[in-house]
C-alpha cells in the first residue's frame, strides 16, 4: 500500500511562526551573571523579604503599593515558565531524527526500485541516469539534494510508468515516491523553521528573564537604601556575590598540539558586559606568562613563541566568566581543546588545522557552558568537521540560538 502523507509539524510553542516573521531585534543579553534558575530562586527570596517589610517599602516609594507584589510574582512565574535549554535541545534533536528517518526511507526506496528499473531498462544506461543513478551518491547524505533527487525520481517514474508497470513496478509504488518526497520536504522545512526561529525565541526569552531581574534588582537597591543603618535587614537585599569576598580565580586550560617549531601562538580575548578591569594571566610554560586587563568591549592579545613543536598546555587564570569572545584564528594549530567554565559567546578558531578531537571538544565545551545566542567559527584551513558527540553539541548550540560554522 502507498504510504499516507503525514504533515510533520514541529512542537515548539504556537507563536513561533509569528515570531519568525518579525524583524530580528537587536541582540539582547542577560543582565545578570548567574544561571536562570538561580536568578528566579533569588527573586523569590527577595520577594519574601519584600513582603515582610512591605510597609517600609511603600513608605519609601508608593510605587511599591499593590499590585506591585502581584505583578512581580507574575514576572517571576513567566521567567520560570521559559523553556529550558535542555528542552529546546531535545526538540531540535527530535526534528533532526525525523529528517534522518525520512532520508533513510528515501534511500531504501531508491535502492529497492533499482531492481525494477534495471528490469525495465536492462541496457539503457542513459535512462537509468535519468532516474538518478549518477546523482544518488552525492544526494544520499544531503537533505536539500535528496529532496531534489526524490522530486526528479518521481517525475521520471511517472514519465516511464507504463514501462515500469509492465515489469511489476506498480502505480502504488510510483505514488509512494511522491509521498516520501513530500514527507522529507515537510520534515526538513520543520527543522529549518525551528532553527530560523530559535534566535528570535531566544531573544524573547531573555527579555522575559531580564524583566524579572529588573524588578528584583530595583527592590534590592531600594531595600539597601531603606535599611542603610540596619545591617541585618540591609544584608537581606544584597545581590549574589556582593558580600565583600574576593571571587576565587577561575581557569581555562588549553591542550595545543604544534607540528613545527618557532611558532607564535596568539590568543585574543574580549571582555563582556560583566568585565570590570579584570586581569587575566596566560601561563604558557613554567615561569613564562603574560597578562591583560579586560573591561566591557576591551580586548587584549596574549602571545607566546614556542621554540619546539609538540603538545603544549597553556592555562588562562582570572575571572574567566567576564570573557565575551575568544579568537585563536590563523594559528595553524593541529589541536586545541579548552577546558573550564566561562561565559564566552563568540569563539573563532578559523583557518587552523584542528583535528576531530578538537572540533568536537570545542563544541562540547561551548555547549556545556550553557550560554545562548553566540557564534562559533570552526571553518577554514583543514579544520575537521564535527562527528558523534560533537554533532550533538552543534545541534544543541543551534537550538540555543548559536550560529555554528564548521567545515
Amino acid at each position: 500500500m502507498p504510504l499516507e502523507r503525514i504533515l510533520f509539524i514541529p512542537t515548539p510553542k504556537s507563536y513561533i511562526l509569528n515570531l519568525i516573521k518579525m524583524a530580528n531585534p537587536e541582540e539582547v543579553k542577560r543582565n545578570y551573571a548567574m544561571q536562570d534558575t538561580e536568578m528566579t530562586e533569588f527573586s523569590h527570596s527577595i520577594r519574601s523579604a519584600f513582603i515582610t517589610y512591605k510597609t517600609n517599602f511603600i513608605g519609601f516609594d508608593p510605587d511599591f503599593s499593590d499590585p506591585f507584589d502581584a505583578n512581580w510574582l507574575l514576572a517571576i512565574e513567566d521567567a520560570e515558565a521559559q523553556e529550558s535549554d535542555e528542552t529546546v535541545s531535545d526538540e531540535l534533536i527530535q526534528l533532526g531524527n525525523t529528517v534522518e528517518e525520512k532520508m533513510e526511507l528515501c534511500r531504501h526506496k531508491f535502492q529497492s526500485s533499482k531492481y525494477f528499473i534495471e528490469k525495465a531498462f536492462p541496457t539503457n544506461f542513459a535512462v537509468r541516469n535519468e532516474f538518478g543513478y549518477d546523482d544518488y551518491d552525492e544526494a544520499r547524505d544531503k537533505q536539500a539534494k535528496m529532496i531534489a533527487f526524490m522530486f526528479n525520481f518521481h517525475r521520471v517514474a511517472k514519465k516511464y510508468k507504463l514501462k515500469l508497470i509492465t515489469k511489476n513496478y506498480t502505480q502504488a509504488m510510483i505514488d509512494e515516491i511522491g509521498v516520501l518526497h513530500a514527507e522529507l520536504h515537510d520534515a526538513n522545512n520543520a527543522q529549518e523553521a525551528f532553527k530560523t526561529g530559535r534566535p528570535v525565541l531566544t531573544q524573547a526569552r531573555v527579555i522575559v528573564l531580564n524583566t524579572c531581574w529588573s524588578i528584583t534588582l530595583n527592590v534590592c537597591n531600594a531595600g539597601k537604601t531603606i535599611f542603610y543603618n540596619d545591617k541585618a535587614k540591609h544584608d537581606l537585599f544584597l545581590l549574589p556575590g556582593s558580600g565583600g569576598t574576593t571571587p576565587l580565580p577561575q581557569s581555562i586550560s588549553f591542550i595545543v598540539l604544534l607540528t613545527d617549531a618557532d611558532r607564535t601562538i596568539s590568543f585574543d580575548y574580549t571582555g563582556n558586559i560583566f568585565a570590570t578591569g579584570d586581569m587575566l594571566t596566560q601561563t604558557w610554560e613554567t615561569g613564562t606568562f603574560n597578562t591583560v586587563v579586560l573591561s566591557n568591549g576591551i580586548h587584549g592579545v596574549l602571545q607566546w613563541t614556542y621554540s619546539t613543536s609538540g603538545e603544549k598546555k597553556p592555562i588562562l587564570t582570572g575571572n574567566t566568566t567576564t570573557i565575551g569572545a575568544m579568537d585563536i584564528a590563523n594559528n595553524r594549530m593541529s589541536r586545541c581543546i579548552p577546558e573550564g567554565s566561562n561565559k564566552c559567546r563568540n569563539f573563532n578558531a578559523w583557518n587552523n588545522n584542528l583535528d576531530e578531537l578538537s572540533t568536537n571538544g570545542i563544541l562540547i565545551w561551548l555547549d556545556d557552558n550553557d550560554e545562548e545566542g553566540g557564534t562559533v567559527n570552526l571553518s577554514g584551513g583543514t579544520n575537521a568537521p564535527p562527528t558523534g558527540a560533537g554533532l550533538v553539541a552543534k545541534n544543541s548550540l543551534i537550538a540555543k540560538g548559536w550560529t555554528v560554522i564548521t567545515n
